[in-house]
């Protein structure tokens, strides 16, 4: 009798049941190393654009992203308010220290931008900023912003919640805690800057922990949390949590969310304007003179 060739029937079957096993086993194993390069890959990009700020800061009398703007427009000279250029155009202003590194239009890939988290965009989640408003695009268009920094004006596909329309767009995965640009503290201002954020992984060019989140939210894709670059340039990973339904359709129920962490930061009745301390405004990691008791 011959030498048998081949395999049998079930000596196949055997082998695919043991290569499905050691898939099932190695497969989750696999996505969390890929996803752990990613969070690795944008804590390193948070601590590349802190050391960006705080190189800013040393240069302009320890201040973040806080420029006076002046500008030809349809109807003369016109001023932008300071606060706002630091909070919508911050990653720009930090181009001399980051080379070619800063925020792109979306002609070109996420994946080329220091400002967008891997993990953002292999999610699925939206990565790229829109820009509208008169008071947005106006300084871009006219004060030649754009045309400076790359970015060109363009119809925008709607974003979630957010209309699209002309105007400017460009990736960005990364909010500024808007009290810096609007409340110009002064580095040495911060009473805990290793306590206190300086950006964090969000879906705004800005995010400011008032008590009402409405659509401010985090972007927690890194096993339900974001990572946080602080005052003092250090980066640390935190799991978010709220109260209510923060992905719900119904903007009334999402209104309603509240901050648990990161505590949130009060505001005045106008909803617009952060409370004094003395009126109990400011707490946890947002801004200067906040209690370190979180």
């Amino acid at each position: 009798m011959g030498a048998r060739k081949g395999f049998t029937l079930i000596e196949l079957l055997v082998v695919i049941a043991i290569i499905a096993i050691l898939t099932s086993i190695l497969f989750p194993v696999l996505v969390k190393t890929k996803e752990a390069a990613r969070e690795t890959k944008c804590s390193q990009s948070m601590k590349q654009i802190g050391i960006a700020m705080l190189a800013y800061a040393q240069d302009y009398n320890e201040q973040f992203s806080h420029v006076d703007y002046t500008y030809a427009g349809t109807f003369g000279n016109m001023v932008m308010n300071p606060e706002d250029y630091g909070k919508w155009y911050w990653p720009f202003v930090l181009r001399p220290y980051l080379g070619a590194r800063y925020p792109t239009d979306l002609s070109s890939k996420p994946s080329d931008c220091i400002f967008c988290c891997p993990s953002a965009y292999n999610s699925g989640k939206s990565v790229y900023m829109i820009f509208t408003k008169n008071n947005q695009v106006y300084p871009l268009y006219y004060g030649g912003l754009a045309k400076k920094w790359g970015l060109k004006y363009q119809q925008i596909p709607a974003q979630g919640a957010r209309a699209g329309g002309m105007g400017y767009a460009f990736y960005l995965s990364y909010s500024i805690n808007e009290h810096i640009p609007w409340d110009s503290w002064m580095l040495s201002k911060w009473q805990h800057p290793t306590k206190s954020f300086m950006i964090v992984e969000g879906q705004d060019t800005e995010i400011n922990g008032s008590v009402e989140l409405a659509d401010k939210l985090l972007y927690d894709t890194h096993n339900g949390g974001f990572e946080a670059l602080y005052i003092d340039g250090h980066v640390k990973w935190h799991k978010s949590v709220y109260s209510g339904s923060p992905s719900s359709s119904n903007i009334n129920v999402r209104q309603a969310v509240k901050w648990v962490f990161p505590p949130g930061c009060g505001k005045t009745a106008d909803n617009d304007i952060f409370k004094p301390a003395s009126q109990g405004g400011d707490s946890g990691p947002w801004t200067a003179t906040a209690s370190d008791d979180y």
